[in-house]
């Protein structure tokens, strides 16, 4: 009864405003399964990081001498190590490493979302400033099978957590170790720590 009438008591324009924010996520969401359930290679790369995680979870060394050059590749191998578990419940192919990236993606607007709500936006504001960057990182090649994700996820992490955790030893301490796993995703990504 209490939320109702906290309803009724908000203005107008605000309740539509949440409404199209709701909506705003659940066309965002639609397209985001379309893109993952897609058969087909999203980017030229999407292929290699499934064989990359494959050859991993079976032993492989990709960057011993023997596996060149079908295993090369100019990206480290974080994702692929983050992906290997995961090989051995569900089959390695397209649709695993997009859910994960897509794991990843959901995270990093939940970061983004608790820093809007710390600088004392509201509920709604937080959502759509989300929702920002859930279009901007799904409408970019973030989504696809890649390192791309996992690596922004990082990234994100390391600029906004000591924010959301008020600038405290610990939340430094967690966003420089982010930011040297960035590393490991795009070596650009060390640029987190910087910022």
């Amino acid at each position: 009864m209490n939320s109702l009438a906290s309803v009724k008591s908000q203005p107008p324009w605000l309740i539509a405003f949440s409404i199209a924010v709701a909506a705003y996520w659940a066309v965002l969401l639609g397209h985001h399964l379309q893109l993952i359930l897609e058969p087909m290679p999203l980017d030229l790369l999407e292929p290699a990081m499934h064989i990359m995680t494959g050859f991993i979870a079976q032993g492989g060394n990709p960057y011993a001498f023997d596996a060149l050059p079908i295993y090369a590749n100019n990206y480290p191998s974080l994702p692929n190590l983050v992906a290997v578990p995961f090989t051995w419940l569900f089959d390695n192919g397209l649709v695993l490493h997009r859910s994960l990236s897509a794991i990843y993606i959901a995270l990093c607007c939940l970061l983004s979302y608790q820093a809007l709500r710390k600088l004392e936006l509201n509920r709604v504001y937080g959502m759509a400033g989300a929702g920002v960057l859930y279009a901007a990182l799904l409408h970019y090649n973030t989504p696809t099978a890649s390192v791309n994700a996992l690596g922004q996820l990082l990234f994100t992490f390391c600029v906004l957590y000591p924010l959301i955790d008020n600038f405290s030893r610990r939340s430094l301490a967690l966003s420089a170790c982010a930011g040297a796993l960035t590393f490991y995703c795009k070596q650009y990504y060390l640029l987190g720590p910087g910022i």
